[in-house]
């Protein structure tokens, strides 16, 4: 549904209505699950965004946090590290409600000097970690189905 928001389909209500209550399944991905009643929402999407031209002197993930900032809210700021090899550059993840890609420069000041930033948006899809875990739980499931029925079948087929 693009933003923070995600959709899920159900093959029927009880099922919707028992992920619903497993609150311990989804607290961790989810600050809330609500069934779908044909609410409006807002354009939003998550950019990731990688800056190039900090200056390794200023190379701190606060910087590009701030600098992400500037284009929306940040959801998953610099996870840059002192072992990184390239200080230089960061990838920070930011909520924002325009369809366009993110391709800009800033002008960071430090010291009384003018240091310019190219912002460009990382053109990857993105898949959050909590719909990469569900999906892998269902076809896990369903291989299981899969290979119990196959199973079933061949003894049946014995006999």
């Amino acid at each position: 549904m693009g933003g923070l928001n995600l959709m899920m389909a159900f093959e029927d209500e009880s099922d919707a209505s028992e992920f619903l209550l497993n609150v311990a399944l989804w607290k961790d991905w989810f600050e809330s699950v609500d069934l779908w009643s044909g609410q409006t929402l807002a354009y939003e999407r998550i950019a990731w965004l990688k800056f190039h031209g900090v200056p390794v002197n200023l190379a701190e993930n606060k910087v590009f946090d701030d600098i992400a900032s500037f284009f929306g809210k940040v959801v998953k700021g610099s996870q840059l590290s002192p072992v990184d090899w390239d200080l230089s550059t960061s990838c920070v993840g930011v909520l924002v409600d325009v369809g366009s890609r993110v391709a800009d420069s800033v002008t960071l000041k430090w010291k009384g000097r003018k240091f310019r930033v190219w912002v460009m948006e990382e053109l990857d899809d993105w898949v959050p970690d909590c719909l990469g875990t569900l999906l892998m739980r269902k076809w896990r499931y369903l291989l299981m189905v899969l290979l119990w029925g196959i199973y079933v079948h061949k003894n049946l087929r014995r006999k």
